[in-house]
């Protein structure tokens, strides 16, 4: 009895315990791969075949899982996880119960794997629909769903009608996937078209304003208080942001706690995003009006 990894490797089996029909292979990894095992028996009489996505975490890096048809799972960088494989595997043939509220899936159902039951902080889910299943201008009706002690449950959640494709957020792995609601209680919005940052509310203002931003993608985002000699006042923000739109409140307060004086300050959104891709750096005013 063999196992075929993608690639050249042949592994054979080993039996887990005397006679219990389970075998087992090691396999060791150093890098995020797609797999393909095969399992024949008999000398090929029968074989049972599994297509994996395998990512490896590692603390100062976190990871990326992706799938074959597109789906992807990042996971930020974080010294409170060790090093550890998750692994991704995609299902077309499954169904839902007729209870449920939702229309036939409109996604490959993902089934993301982890040595841990939380992973203590959100990674950015991202995965495809099947557009040619739902009519144009009703793609707010879409969502995220995890599938969570055998009921399906609704994941906050953006639409990318661009690329096709549903964002997320989610601190542990499950069974994922896409559904268009019969009824929505509420309309899921659509992704940010760009990463910016917005008008504070209210300015002036006195003691406090609110500071909204826009994501596009996933990332370390930092906002930041500037006075007018450009010295650093206040750290709002600073860590890992999934995709969408966030706010954030400054109480006119400086890092050390203390309340600044009346006058002209800058606010600062800086977002490096998780893909590579060209970091963000966007400066407004706002005034402070004692």
């Amino acid at each position: 009895m063999t196992e075929t990894f993608s690639g050249t490797e042949t592994e054979t089996l080993a039996e887990l315990g005397s006679e219990t029909g389970v075998y087992i292979v090691d396999k060791e990894f150093e890098e995020s791969t797609h797999l393909i095992a095969t399992v024949s028996i008999n000398g090929g009489a029968i074989k049972y075949r599994r297509a994996l996505t395998v990512s490896v975490y590692k603390p100062a890096l976190g990871s990326q899982l992706e799938s074959q048809d597109g789906a992807s799972l990042t996971l930020p960088p974080s010294s409170d996880i060790g090093e550890m494989l998750i692994t991704g595997e995609s299902s077309l043939g499954w169904s839902l119960p007729e209870s449920l509220p939702v229309h036939t899936p409109l996604s490959e159902q993902w089934i993301i794997t982890s040595p841990l039951a939380d992973w203590g902080m959100n990674g950015e889910l991202s995965i495809p629909y099947n557009s040619l299943e739902i009519a144009s201008g009703l793609e707010q009706g879409l969502a995220i769903w995890r599938l969570n002690d055998n009921e399906w449950v609704r994941l906050d959640s953006y639409v990318d009608i661009i690329s096709e494709r549903v964002h997320g957020a989610t601190s542990k792995g499950g069974t994922f996937a896409v559904f268009q609601e019969l009824t929505a209680d509420e309309e899921t919005p659509y992704l940010p078209s760009m990463t910016s940052l917005g008008d504070n509310w209210p300015n002036p203002f006195n003691p406090s304003t609110v500071i909204p931003f826009s994501l596009s993608n996933a990332g370390m985002t930092e906002v930041f208080i500037y006075n007018v000699m450009g010295q650093k006042v206040a750290n709002l923000v600073s860590g890992w942001h999934t995709a969408g739109q966030h706010i954030v409140n400054w109480d006119s307060r400086s890092s050390n706690g203390a309340s600044v004086a009346s006058g002209i300050y800058f606010y600062q959104l800086r977002h490096i995003p998780a893909d590579g891709t060209a970091m963000t750096v966007e400066t407004r005013k706002l005034v402070l009006m004692r």
